[in-house]
């Protein structure tokens, strides 16, 4: 099963040209084995947050979302290569299927502290969810914001995937 499995995610990393996340390794089954318990540990944090109707991110999953929605996928994918954290990936997932950004907050103190707090509200019920961390390395999500104006007022919205250049 964890051949098959591998090979499954390895083949969405290689369709959404991240084959340099699994090179950041020094062999590709140590690479694939580690996303993968990443994506055992998002699972394990919508179950915590959400219960049985939590978000599935199963390496099937994604296959199976990729078939219907690649730039979903390549987004979050992109974001598993920037970071680790299980809180901030789920964060992810849930702007990609459509929940709202509704505050953010970050602070930040050369040398000495970092902070990010991003308010989703869910699309299904208007239930407010909060994600925050205090690792610096996931502030690299925000490029994946959609930033804009609405009407001149500030707006993020939406989780897309970068257009990496060759």
């Amino acid at each position: 099963m964890i051949a098959e499995s591998s090979s499954v995610l390895a083949r969405l990393l290689h369709e959404c040209q991240l084959d340099w996340l699994v090179g950041s390794y020094a062999d590709t089954p140590a690479a694939l084995a580690a996303l993968s318990a990443t994506l055992e540990a998002v699972e394990e944090e919508s179950r915590v947050r959400f219960g049985n109707d939590g978000t599935q991110l199963s390496e099937h999953f994604l296959a199976k979302e990729y078939e219907r929605n690649p730039h979903k996928v390549a987004a979050f994918l992109q974001a598993l290569g920037a970071t680790g954290s299980p809180p901030m990936l789920l964060m992810a997932w849930r702007i990609i299927q459509g929940a709202e950004i509704r505050s953010l907050r970050m602070t930040y103190q050369s040398g000495s502290g970092f902070h990010l707090a991003v308010t989703l509200i869910s699309p299904r019920n208007g239930t407010p969810e909060e994600y925050k961390t205090d690792d610096i390395s996931d502030a690299s999500l925000l490029r994946h914001f959609g930033i804009m104006k609405i009407d001149g007022q500030p707006v993020f919205e939406g989780f897309y995937p970068l257009h990496l250049l060759e």
